[in-house]
């Protein structure tokens, strides 16, 4: 049992078993109950549930008559679009020139419990910090925020405990790689909302939006799917193209 001491001996140990302590925690009740097992992965693998809760919002706001500041609020919007890019490739490069780091469920050493249901190859080959999940949706999250702040502190609320944590208690992430995401997602909105050129091209692509919104929309379209489906089309897409017919 996690009594006092314990938290607090473990708050002595270096940060990696604090991290481990930390991921232990929450995957302490899997595989006890199968039925709140089976939910937590529904969660975590359909992207219904995340990306497109997450950008249903984001229309909303879009559309959003109601609002003094529609205009800006689509300029943050699209800002937001373009740092959910930046951010994700960014992520996808640190996972990959980052030294490899397993995942939490693939450690023996972790005494994980692996919830029922669960593909025990799900994303083994992939470097488990940072996580992309949580450096996309704080992103798209925060831009929500920036736009309206009750709805941003719903949704960000609802990215936290039915996003992330659901990846902590899975074994899919240590605590620290979705702390890892988050930070870079942060980062990244810092700067993306603080550069002026940004400022300008998020301007012009707004411009194009209201002089020819019969082609920025199917493009709106295609950006937001693939921001539903966290790039998982694009990635094998480009996955082919490198490895043709899985020729090396």
């Amino acid at each position: 049992m996690y009594d006092a001491y314990n938290l607090y001996k473990n708050f002595l140990m270096p940060p990696f078993e604090i991290d481990k302590f930390l991921t232990r925690l929450l995957n302490k009740m899997a595989y006890l109950y199968p039925k709140l097992d089976h939910f937590i992965y529904l969660v975590a693998e359909n992207n219904l549930l995340k990306g497109g809760i997450v950008l249903t919002l984001f229309y909303f706001i879009w559309f959003d008559n109601t609002s003094f500041t529609m205009r800006k609020n689509r300029k943050r919007l699209i800002i937001t679009m373009m740092a959910a890019f930046v951010a994700e490739i960014t992520t996808i490069l640190l996972s990959l020139t980052l030294p490899f780091r397993a995942r939490p469920y693939t450690k023996l050493d972790m005494n994980f419990n692996i919830p029922v249901e669960i593909d025990h190859w799900w994303n083994k080959d992939i470097s488990s910090f940072p996580s992309d999940h949580a450096t996309l949706f704080i992103v798209l999250g925060y831009g929500i925020y920036k736009c309206n702040r009750k709805l941003g502190w719903i949704i960000l609320s609802y990215i936290i405990l039915f996003i992330l944590l659901p990846r902590i208690y899975l074994g899919l992430h240590f605590t620290s790689d979705i702390l890892g995401g988050i930070l870079v997602g942060v980062i990244v909105m810092y700067f993306t909302f603080k550069l002026k050129l940004i400022q300008k091209i998020a301007e012009m692509v707004l411009d194009f939006s209201e002089k020819k919104p019969y082609f920025f929309y199917p493009i709106m379209f295609l950006i937001a799917y693939q921001l539903v489906d966290l790039f998982t089309e694009t990635r094998e897409i480009i996955g082919y193209l490198r490895h043709p017919l899985g020729k090396d």
